[in-house]
């Protein structure tokens, strides 16, 4: 499926140069094709190999539309609209750059913290492999990737991420889609470890906030503050406030307490 909807035509210098004119445009993806996939020009030459898709916000009206080309006609839209040439994502093992890296400046850039540049793999792994479509979730996600990559993402933004993978139509888990890639073509070594560990722990987390909900719902979530008001909705009795704070723990997914190993969790 390729990106539908609020595309430019851009074919021809002049008619690029018309339309830098008229918006203004940002990259916001440079890709290689994998095997056996196809994008539709919007400078009808057909792309090959490496693509580009910029998005471009008209300077009166705020309309957004999109072009997606090849690298001819976007080295041109690069040029006039004098932005820097985005690194290259590239899932195959066909050359000597890496996913998300270009050709070395001889100047020295701060590094993405290890596990963003994880997250940020995955997202563009789905990305590539759905046509994701840019007034998607996924691209958000990415931009938001682009944006904190220089520390590592809390656990709520992987879980962000996670539950975008959960959409799958296939229902497959991010380790399935490549490995249904692998079988297509041979892909670069991805390492993907930071991430999934973390990934464990949001499953937990998940588990646990369930757990938590059922046992805020309990008379022992009532019967909690201590500051002895007397018309407070949430205390039945004040002496109970006092007895349940004792047991409350900041460092457990529960409220109050923590789990046992005799403790059963049961899915919502």
């Amino acid at each position: 499926m390729d990106i539908e909807g609020g595309h430019m035509e851009c074919r021809g210098k002049e008619k690029r140069e018309q339309i830098i004119k008229e918006y203004d445009i940002v990259p916001i993806i440079h890709a290689k094709l994998l095997n056996g996939q196809t994008k539709y020009s919007d400078a009808v030459s057909p792309i090959t190999d490496q693509y580009y898709i910029f998005e471009c916000i008209h300077k009166v009206t705020g309309k957004k539309e999109l072009i997606q080309c090849g690298m001819r006609a976007a080295k041109h839209l690069l040029e006039l609209t004098h932005n820097k040439s985005l690194p290259i994502f590239n899932l195959l093992k066909s050359d000597g750059t890496t996913c998300g890296s270009v050709g070395g400046t001889g100047i020295s850039k701060p590094k993405w913290d290890e596990m963003a540049k994880q997250l940020y793999n995955a997202i563009m792994i789905l990305i590539i492999d759905w046509n994701a479509k840019p007034d998607t979730p996924l691209f958000g996600l990415k931009k938001e990737a682009e944006k904190y990559k220089y520390c590592a993402p809390k656990l709520w933004r992987i879980e962000k991420v996670n539950n975008v993978i959960a959409k799958d139509y296939r229902k497959r888990k991010l380790s399935e889609i490549l490995d249904d890639l692998k079988k297509l073509m041979i892909l670069k070594n991805i390492n993907l470890t930071c991430l999934i560990r973390n990934w464990r722990q949001t499953e937990s987390y998940q588990i646990f906030s369930m757990i938590a909900i059922v046992f805020i719902r309990t008379k022992q979530y009532n019967n909690r503050h201590m500051n002895g008001c007397k018309y407070c909705y949430a205390n039945k009795c004040p002496e109970k406030a006092f007895e349940n704070y004792q047991y409350h723990a900041p460092d457990s997914p529960l409220l109050l307490g923590h789990l046992k190993e005799t403790d059963v969790v049961q899915q919502g």
